[in-house]
């Protein structure tokens, strides 16, 4: 990192200047496409405009008044708005953008700014206990769900949020802005107001998507996946080398919670199986699916000491329940829900995480095995047993 400190000491003297530059200029250009539709003339005029900004007048440049008014832009936004520009501008795509200016990316990109801005903003003003902002300094679980996000974008093909959070967490992880804070990188004023106008322009695209179950469930089990696999890492990595990173989240009991949150969505959805299976499935299935609701309210009074036991019995369980089929026949008039491979390759890194001595470590595979207990409960292998007009 000392080798590219000049580097990062350059970057966060002049980069700002540049974002703030290339707000004003793709502003002004905005304001002349409005009186024309010369695609020459703006793509002429976008450069001159961005260079008048960075030129300096009596030592002092256009985008250091912006910079004033607006703070440092986030490398999030600079590089959104760098790509606004190229796709607006350039011949090769300026077709296909005028044809679909704002992708649909691009508003899911602007609701998921706006929602944080509302949640982060009050926060960092103090108008709440907790603060959020301050958790961008020291990112042990800001990252993780960053990680989780990405991995989460590029597995269902959104290249676009995806190359933005890879290139503002880089940008965070190298010191590229004054800033260590990563929000800073992440998230600004201009490109929250930036978000809600693009928002307010397109309302009559904004719609309730009709509810397609099978793709939800996908979506959930890869956002749970990529989840925890990415605060296992995490708690690997910093359990052996920032232990302190940690703690205040274990002490604060947020970890825990969590935990607590996903158990009582197991206990309620075993519940609600029980009401709804009731007349379609015998009393030794009923009797088991009450067991299995009552055991969640047992994890949540003491995940330590319930979860081991638990990932080695499904682990040894699941071979024979795939290979035999008198085991696989007694498991189902049990209700038991099976694990996918998914569950059991959270459950391997649950007991790798157990295994490790290392502060915070159990706390965090404590929390990692209530959320993969609780999605096999919610959506188990044998997931047609669960439904009513499915005979046994």
């Amino acid at each position: 990192m000392s080798s590219l400190a000049p580097l990062t000491g350059v970057t966060s003297l002049y980069l700002p200047l540049v974002g703030t530059a290339l707000v004003i200029a793709m502003g002004v250009t905005a304001l002349i496409g409005k009186f024309t539709d010369r695609a020459w003339l703006l793509l002429l005029g976008f450069p001159v405009l961005l260079s008048l900004c960075l030129i300096p007048l009596d030592g002092i440049s256009l985008s250091h008044w912006g910079r004033i008014i607006t703070g440092d832009i986030s490398v999030l936004t600079l590089v959104w708005f760098t790509w606004r520009v190229g796709t607006s501008l350039l011949p090769t795509v300026a077709m296909r953008a005028r044809q679909n200016p704002t992708s649909n990316a691009e508003l899911c990109i602007a609701a998921v700014i706006v929602s944080t801005a509302l949640l982060l903003y009050p926060t960092a003003l103090g108008l709440t206990r907790f603060d959020l902002y301050a958790l961008g300094y020291y990112p042990v679980l800001l990252a993780p769900v960053l990680f989780a996000l990405f991995a989460w974008c590029l597995w269902f093909g959104h290249l676009l949020p995806a190359t933005l959070l890879a290139v503002a967490y880089s940008c965070w992880a190298l010191g590229i802005l004054e800033s260590d804070n990563l929000w800073d990188y992440l998230i600004d004023p201009v490109v929250t107001i930036y978000a809600l106008v693009l928002l307010l322009r397109h309302k009559a695209r904004i719609k309730i998507p009709s509810i397609d179950l099978v793709r939800l469930r996908h979506q959930t089990e890869a956002a749970a996946l990529f989840t925890l696999g990415s605060l296992l890492g995490f708690a690997v990595f910093l359990s052996e080398f920032q232990a302190e990173g940690w703690r205040p989240f274990i002490a604060g009991g947020l970890l825990v919670w969590g935990g607590v949150l996903a158990m009582t969505v197991a206990f309620l959805v075993s519940a609600r199986r029980v009401y709804v299976l009731r007349q379609a499935r015998g009393s030794l299935f009923l009797v088991a699916t009450s067991v299995l609701a009552v055991f969640c309210l047992l994890v949540i009074w003491r995940p330590g000491f319930l979860l081991p036991w638990l990932v080695l019995l499904l682990l040894l369980a699941t071979p024979f329940y795939r290979t035999h089929a008198a085991v696989q026949s007694y498991l189902e008039r049990v209700a038991a829900p099976m694990p996918s491979n998914y569950h059991l390759l959270g459950y391997l890194l649950v007991l790798v995480a157990w295994l490790i001595d290392a502060p915070g470590s159990q706390a965090i595979a404590e929390f990692a095995g209530s959320i993969i207990f609780a999605l096999q409960v919610i959506y188990p292998a044998n997931q047609a047993l669960f439904a009513p007009d499915k005979p046994l």
